[in-house]
């Protein structure tokens, strides 16, 4: 989905370096979430699945 995130989550984990996902907005708003924080965009449902691994 998201083939620039992928080898670099590789990389990390080959490594044993720990994430988290974060972002700044001055609007506060999270590109991870759709308006109303009810559900994700296509990048928070790819994070998502990321750090359930």
């Amino acid at each position: 989905m998201f083939l620039c995130a992928e080898p670099f989550l590789a990389y990390l984990q080959e490594r044993g370096i720990g994430w988290v996902a974060c972002w700044y907005d001055d609007e506060w708003e999270s590109p991870l979430f759709q308006a109303g924080w009810k559900s994700g965009t296509r990048w928070g449902e790819f994070v998502l699945a990321q750090l359930k691994r």
